[in-house]
């Protein structure tokens, strides 16, 4: 009975939305004919060892800084003191070295332990920030997969915080740092993540409690078509900021769009659900919104969007707002269905309530040092 409820479901949502001088050797080719000698200014960052590819020539570096157009590095044949610079315009790729277990992160990440994800890669990518602009970079998708960890680990402490100030300053930091870092991926025009970043950095000013700024940031955006990774994201945003506007009927259009005309991104179908079902409730349909909740809470088990979803479910059935049938269910309009809607949430709700469910959200892990700009 399952697929056919999830069919209803749709339907349901779609309806309604009706230094010194170094000159290059004489004859060398690739790098080195692509390279000045400079003097090291302000320009001076973290060094970080990468191989770039130059004039079709490649070679490996220890890039410590920017100038201009030029990136500033030292090799190990020219000595701890000399610096030379390297046109970035005549690069066509930067191969970072970058050095820890992908294995952890990904363990980490499955056991949606965000901050230690992001205490684990953010000392290893971060130097790589002043570079992401570089074309054909590999920093690029593990610096977005890192903005991305510390917004979901500031979701995970907002959702365990319980109105508790100090915890929710750490939530508003972690956002603004996840703004900064997809600041520094939005300079990747080459790369379809710019793109993503930019939206990010919209769903981050959300979060930090900025609508407006959002909004003007929303509105220079391009409408991403039909299939493009962005889709789901675009439109989840434009429903955000409609709700943040009372605009609920535009918000739901919006938001069916986001979960029934793309990919179903796992990083924006629970939420555009979620957003759906908000509306359902601004719009007093309580039978809708409890049936996108439940579905929610269903599909995505032990996860903060089922633990959000609970927690709207429980105060739906508190109110009674379902109690009584429904005139007309959709399910058994179209489907011929005739499932208890009522009993299937009391049943989910009794087993998390009587621990045969494991908790949705584990604890909080302890609090990471994030030295990063904030929003502005």
């Amino acid at each position: 009975m399952r697929r056919p409820r999830a069919i209803a479901l749709m339907f349901a949502l779609m309806l309604a939305a009706l230094c010194p001088v170094r000159s290059p050797a004489q004859g060398q080719t690739g790098v080195a004919s692509a390279t000045s000698s400079v003097r090291l200014a302000e320009v001076e960052n973290p060094p970080v060892t990468a191989e770039v590819t130059a004039e079709k020539r490649k070679r490996v570096i220890t890039i410590v800084g920017r100038k201009d157009d030029s990136l500033i590095f030292t090799e190990s044949d020219t000595g701890v003191g000399t610096r030379l610079a390297l046109d970035t315009k005549r690069m066509t790729s930067t191969w970072f070295d970058f050095k820890y277990d992908r294995a952890d992160v990904y363990l980490l990440v499955r056991q949606r332990s965000w901050n230690k994800a992001v205490k684990l890669l953010l000392p290893v990518i971060k130097p790589t920030f002043p570079y992401l602009d570089l074309i054909d970079n590999n920093a690029v998708e593990p610096a977005f997969d890192l903005a991305n960890y510390m917004m979901k680990g500031a979701e995970k402490r907002r959702l365990l915080a319980n109105d508790d100030e100090a915890q929710l300053a750490l939530v508003k930091k972690q956002y603004a740092s996840a703004y900064a870092v997809y600041k520094y991926i939005e300079n990747a025009a080459w790369s379809p993540l710019a793109e993503m970043a930019a939206l990010k950095r919209v769903q981050c000013l959300l979060e930090l409690e900025k609508p407006k700024t959002a909004a003007r940031l929303f509105e220079g955006l391009q409408d991403p078509q039909v299939g493009d990774r962005a889709y789901g994201l675009y439109w989840l945003l434009a429903a955000r900021i409609h709700v943040e506007h009372g605009r609920f009927t535009e918000a739901m259009d919006a938001s069916v769009k986001s979960v029934c005309f793309e990919t179903k991104d796992i990083e924006t179908f629970p939420d555009a659900l979620l957003v759906s079902a908000q509306c359902y409730e601004e719009l007093q349909n309580w039978y809708r919104a409890r049936d996108v909740y439940y579905e929610v809470a269903r599909i995505f088990p032990k996860t903060e969007w089922a633990e959000l979803a609970k927690r709207r479910l429980r105060f739906i059935v508190k109110q009674g707002f379902t109690t009584e049938d429904e005139t007309a269910a959709i399910e058994t309009v179209f489907f011929g269905l005739n499932e208890d809607m009522n009993e299937m949430v009391d049943n989910l709700l009794s087993r998390q309530d009587a621990g045969g469910d494991a908790p949705a959200v584990e604890p909080v892990e302890e609090e990471i040092e994030i030295d990063l700009e904030t929003a502005e």
